[in-house]
């Protein structure tokens, strides 16, 4: 499956947040002014919420499956 589109970051300001702890960031997804980061292997929650292009925390929501019987999805 292909990405739908591809940045280059490169060249972006490192962020200043530090209560923030992604363990394997995956995906990126940009709305308006809301970036959402996908953590596939989180401690507890694996959806983190800043303000685009600011990168300033907002919230991180969505817990781990516990259960075998729960999947990962967003």
């Amino acid at each position: 499956m292909d990405f739908l589109q591809t940045k280059d970051l490169s060249s972006v300001n490192v962020i200043s947040c530090d209560s923030v702890y992604l363990r394997y960031p995956y995906r990126v997804e940009i709305k308006n002014s809301l970036a959402v980061i996908i953590d596939r292997h989180p401690e507890i929650c694996f959806l983190h919420a800043f303000i685009y292009p600011d990168w300033k925390y907002v919230i991180s929501f969505d817990r781990r499956s516990e259960d075998t019987d729960e999947i990962l999805s967003a």
